[in-house]
């Protein structure tokens, strides 16, 4: 199965999603992750240029997208592409990492889409410092829902602790 976790400019809380997925923030006792050492965190990638981020411990292939303004239209073409080449759209699972985020996070990542990379780098590591309980809450219920995971390794338990990688994937 393939995970791509999407956001606006694809290499900031999509990146943050994949690492978490793959058990690549810190564990317990951590303050705060520092962002930037996440993989593909802020770099300068082509618009919507999928990144390959890792396999998981059930062998899924996790991916993520930059996507801009043009959610529902890749969505859209992708699962239009799943049908077209006879693979079941059960296959892939596109999670968009924008949902909860904050306006700090969100404007981030658009300023680094349209290629203000430092201001929007800037906007979106502080922001996605503020947000990180919500997307790590919002990815574990997301996946539980779609039956892909019970829990993420490195998320937060809802104590707001975060979890030594110790769930199953």
């Amino acid at each position: 199965m393939i995970i791509l976790y999407c956001g606006y400019s694809g290499v900031h809380s999509a990146v943050v999603a994949a690492a978490a997925h793959l058990g690549k923030l810190p564990g317990k006792g951590a303050v705060q992750p520092q962002l930037p050492e996440v993989p593909f965190f802020g770099s300068r990638v082509t618009p919507y240029q999928m990144l390959f981020h890792g396999t998981d411990q059930k062998g899924n292939k996790i991916y993520s997208l930059g996507v801009g303004h043009e959610a529902k239209l890749i969505f859209k073409a992708i699962r239009s592409f799943l049908d077209i080449m006879h693979i079941p759209s059960g296959q892939l699972i596109a999670v968009n990492t924008a949902f909860p985020l904050g306006r700090m996070s969100k404007w981030g990542e658009y300023l680094a889409f349209r290629g203000w990379y430092k201001a929007g780098n800037y906007l979106s590591r502080k922001g996605l410092r503020e947000d990180l309980p919500a997307l790590m809450d919002y990815l574990e219920k997301e996946l539980s829902r779609r039956g892909t995971i019970d829990l993420i390794p490195g998320m937060m338990d809802n104590n707001g602790e975060i979890i030594e990688s110790g769930g199953s994937l």
